[in-house]
């Protein structure tokens, strides 16, 4: 889905970031609302200082080494450590559910 849009297309997620660029939007509707100025020519900016706009360069960066070194043999041996490596350096995630008593 978001490969489609432009936005991840190595991962091609694309629910979260529509999610936060609706956020974001609704941000730049209400302050356009207080200056009462609808040009929104600040948006860009606004998008690249945000968490998301950092997120969808890192995101895209993955994406362009990616594919960039895809045809190298070891390449794909690499990423398979990297990812252990940064499994185990990540704290566990919450529990989603309690178990029952």
């Amino acid at each position: 889905m978001g490969d489609a849009a432009g936005v991840d297309s190595l991962f091609g997620e694309g629910i979260g970031p529509a999610l936060a660029y609706g956020q974001l939007a609704a941000k730049a509707i209400c302050q356009a609302f207080q200056r009462k100025e609808f040009s929104f020519v600040n948006f860009r900016s606004m998008l690249e200082k945000s968490y998301l706009g950092r997120y969808l360069m890192i995101r895209w960066f993955t994406a362009e080494i990616s594919y960039r070194m895809a045809g190298r043999a070891w390449f794909p041996p690499f990423i398979w450590w990297l990812g252990k490596l940064l499994a185990a350096l990540s704290p566990p995630p919450d529990r989603l559910f309690s178990p029952q008593s």
